[in-house]
């Protein structure tokens, strides 16, 4: 609603990641998931190498995996 996209990253180094976050090293955190959250820009701005990967991807519809409300019988 305010413009902004999330994208969820794989891949990377957790523990570099907690060290350069400067998480307490304790059982009570730990860096799970990476995710950069910004708003989207005119593909046009990217340099060429990576405009290629800025088309639709092959994944289910979100509507295909989630649902909202109670579950239903049958």
């Amino acid at each position: 609603m305010m413009g902004y996209h999330a994208h969820g990253m794989a891949g990377f180094d957790r523990d570099r990641a907690a060290h350069d976050l400067g998480v307490p090293d304790t059982y009570a955190y730990r860096v799970e998931q990476m995710i950069a959250v910004g708003r989207r820009s005119d593909p046009a701005a990217l340099p060429e190498a990576l405009r290629a990967s800025e088309q639709p991807n092959a994944r289910r519809l979100l509507a295909e995996t989630v649902m909202e409300g109670r579950f239903r019988d049958g």
